[in-house]
């Protein structure tokens, strides 16, 4: 049994702060489970508590995504994807909420900007950070006239994107990538070609308001176990780290994974559609071996 004070004490003693009213409002807007109360005796009051003891971790996550800038809706996709007590049907809405704050049109429909800045101002953004710093601006712009492309795909804006003279833009850039490789891996226009396909097939918002909307309790909890299986060995990996490196890469690698499963969540329901789950499962393996091993290394890099 975890009763309200302990709660907070836990999280105090893990250097993260949490006062009643703050775990009041968590509960009420279901980011914990609501707890229950028993009474005390006669003019003694009652008392706030929690049967379940993983509460605890509950809370934990709870604000370190909510540190992230992260909002309650976003919120509500993290606990429910790490396991934790949060209805699918706040999960549906959540997505639907994310789906719609992440679309340039509903700027455009209220008139503040045109469809086509809607999107050309994010490709700027994206196409910026691509590159270092002192990239020409010739580079600049071939950057962002890529990320135009993609986005435009993304967002399911616009006409059918124009594939042929990408791959020439993606090498024009390559030179001044921010994390400049020996070898870049250099598409053709097919691999594009074949890249934006997929994207309008399993990733583009119009596709994934489709899939919210038609995906059944069933596939919801079957990505969500794909999901698991794939990046639950971070933290198997990290107990062969020293103690010190240990937990921070844990909390770091945690947090990545939520992130990252949320922004795949409904594209992998489909693809479990499309794809045998035998072929998919170590595909995804490999992937999140990957990972693991970037962010092992960001580590070592930031240190």
């Amino acid at each position: 049994m975890v009763t309200l004070s302990r709660l907070c004490t836990e999280m105090r003693r893990s250097r993260r702060h949490l006062s009643p009213r703050t775990a009041r409002d968590w509960w009420t807007k279901g980011l914990l489970p609501r707890p229950r109360r028993h009474g005390l005796g006669r003019s003694k009051g009652t008392e706030t508590f929690w049967p379940n003891p993983r509460v605890v971790e509950q809370a934990k996550l709870t604000h370190d995504l909510l540190a992230r800038h992260s909002r309650t809706y976003s919120v509500r996709i993290g606990l429910w994807l790490s396991g934790y007590p949060v209805e699918l049907k706040a999960v549906r809405v959540a997505l639907k909420t994310l789906i719609a704050r992440n679309h340039p049109r509903r700027d455009a429909k209220a008139g503040k900007m045109r469809l086509d800045d809607a999107v050309g101002l994010p490709a700027a953004r994206v196409g910026r950070k691509l590159l270092q710093s002192d990239a020409p601006l010739d580079v600049r712009q071939a950057a962002i006239g890529f990320s135009e492309e993609l986005l435009s795909v993304f967002f399911g804006v616009g006409s059918e994107p124009e594939i042929y003279g990408l791959a020439e833009l993606v090498a024009a850039t390559a030179p001044y990538w921010l994390n400049k490789a020996e070898r870049p891996f250099l598409p053709d226009d097919e691999s594009i070609l074949w890249l934006m396909n997929h994207v309008q097939k399993w990733f583009s918002l119009p596709i994934q308001r489709k899939i919210r909307r038609s995906a059944t309790n069933y596939e919801f909890v079957r990505a969500r176990r794909v999901l698991r299986i794939v990046f639950g060995n971070f933290d198997r990996t990290s107990q062969s780290l020293p103690a010190s490196e240990r937990e921070a890469l844990q909390e770091q690698s945690r947090l990545a994974v939520i992130i990252l499963s949320r922004a795949v969540l409904l594209p992998l329901i489909q693809i479990l559609r499309d794809q045998p789950i035998p072929r998919l499962i170590p595909a995804l393996l490999d992937a999140s071996r990957k990972m693991k091993l970037t962010l092992r290394g960001d580590r070592a890099f930031a240190s």
